[in-house]
């Protein structure tokens, strides 16, 4: 059976769910600020590594102190960042991709936009500068990222309506997928540690309520691993669903295609649509007796004849000599039927095909229960289809052929 390059639908499927996830990863939280993180970005200091250090030469019950003193500050500090997030008019609990793509730095995290005596300040302040500068660029990047994933659906679903290549889809989510593995690797992976080597003493003034909430006086390497306490979900899951993407791709254009489509079927010429009532061939062939009536010889005519003859399976070598007038029922059944195909498979009566000289095709029905198939494909029950001469039948599981001409 020919193949042709189209979509099957559990490609279509697979492909459009990892990026619908992809774009609905836009609204999870990146980031999140509470104190319970507060807590985790302390215990990564140099300061308290020290402090846990001299507590462990006093004993237990010190550090039993220090835990219970921890609960209490990781407390105050959510209290701390409720007031905040009030008195700013921000939200900084949990900070999506969305959030980011929306709103600068400055509002962000104080809920204002930079004034211009600041926007002069940073000038001055090029580390911090800096950091302005990578988060407006992650902001245009995300916007690409999270667009493209909408383009790229619309495009595979075009794709799968209108039966283009798979390839042509399944090349651009491929190319997609690498180039978002790569960004959502960076966010997830890298974006801390450029932060905190640009990071200094000088942020909290820029930076405002926040800043004060991190402790700036610790080398780059401790000030990432201080940083990245503050991830969430939305990086990560962005970076497998990214993985994915590649994966369905390739899966998408290594395995199978689609059945080519048969050649547009002849459509019968009686202009009311309807095929005129087809008279019943009474004749029952045998095995010695291809391509001859037993019991009604049909007279030698000028009118063309077609040709109809098992191939393979329990009749091959079974034939007729088919005017235009008679028809062939094929069928387990030898009541109901005269080209007897004695198979469990074969219904009793099976499928019945009709000579078209006008066309030199063949109008074929289905009427079986484990279909009559063309090429692969199989045909809709009761519905007359039309071939040309040379035409092959499959019926059911293709253990018997028919050769129509």
């Amino acid at each position: 059976m020919t193949q042709r390059k189209t979509m099957k639908t559990w490609q279509f499927t697979f492909l459009s769910v990892i990026l619908i996830l992809l774009g609905i990863s836009m609204f999870l939280p990146a980031f999140h600020i509470n104190g319970k993180t507060v807590i985790k970005m302390a215990k990564k200091s140099e300061e308290y590594k020290e402090e846990m250090e001299e507590l462990a030469e006093d004993g237990g019950d010190a550090i039993k102190e220090q835990e219970e003193e921890i609960k209490e500050i990781e407390k105050q500090a959510d209290d701390e960042i409720r007031e905040l997030e009030k008195e700013y008019g921000i939200k900084i609990r949990s900070i999506s991709s969305f959030r980011i793509m929306t709103h600068s730095l400055k509002k962000l995290l104080s809920g204002k936009e930079l004034t211009a005596e600041e926007k002069k300040e940073l000038k001055d302040v090029p580390e911090i500068a800096k950091i302005y500068k990578k988060y407006n660029i992650l902001r245009v990047v995300l916007w690409i990222v999270y667009m493209t994933a909408f383009v790229l659906l619309l495009l595979t679903l075009l794709g799968m309506a209108l039966d283009w290549n798979k390839n042509i889809a399944a090349t651009m989510n491929l190319l997609y997928g690498v180039v978002a593995v790569v960004v959502f690797g960076y966010l997830r992976f890298g974006l801390m540690g450029s932060i905190a080597k640009a990071l200094n003493s000088k942020t909290e003034s820029i930076l405002g309520g926040f800043g004060s909430l991190i402790d700036l006086g610790e080398s780059a390497r401790t000030v990432k691993k201080m940083l990245s306490t503050l991830y969430s979900v939305g990086f990560l899951f962005g970076f497998i669903l990214a993985v994915l993407l590649v994966v369905a791709s390739l899966m998408t254009m290594m395995l199978g295609s689609a059945p080519a489509p048969l050649p547009e079927p002849v459509f019968p010429p009686d202009p009311s649509g309807v095929w005129p009532e087809e008279p019943t061939f009474p004749l029952k062939p045998s095995i010695d007796q291809p391509l001859l009536s037993p019991q009604a010889p049909i007279p030698v005519q000028t009118a063309p004849m077609g040709q109809v003859k098992c191939t393979m399976g329990c009749a091959v070598g079974v034939g007729f000599q088919l005017p235009a007038d008679r028809k062939v029922i094929v069928g387990k059944s030898p009541n109901n039927a005269n080209l007897v195909i004695n198979h469990p498979n074969v219904s009793n009566i099976h499928c019945s095909i009709r000579y078209n000289p006008s066309h030199n095709s063949y109008i074929v029905k289905d009427h079986s229960l484990n279909g009559t198939f063309v090429n692969g494909v199989r045909l809709q029950k009761d519905i007359p289809m039309e071939y040309p001469a040379g035409t092959v039948l499959s019926l059911a599981d293709g253990t018997n052929q028919i050769t129509m001409g």
